[in-house]
């Protein structure tokens, strides 16, 4: 290679490295140092709140047990009779 072609490589090198420096700094930002101020909320308490008596209470249906209802196919694909 030439001393011309390496400068001109060293050349494009840098101008492309200061060009993604410049465009990651006007994408990303600079760092504020300022304090920002958040707004806080009140703790839940959850003795204040009332539940419906109509959802919770010892006849309700409980989600987490598998109900299994007769005369349906199972994933295994048999019927299922009771």
């Amino acid at each position: 290679m030439k001393k011309t072609d390496i400068a001109l490589i060293i050349i494009i090198v840098s101008a492309s490295a200061g060009l993604s420096w410049w465009i990651a700094d006007m994408t990303i930002g600079k760092s504020n140092d300022e304090p920002i101020v958040v707004r806080t909320i009140e703790t839940i308490n959850v003795d204040d709140q009332k539940v419906d008596p109509k959802v919770f209470n010892k006849d309700a249906i409980n989600p987490t047990v598998e109900a299994t209802i007769s005369g349906t196919e199972t994933d295994s694909g048999q019927t299922s009779e009771e």
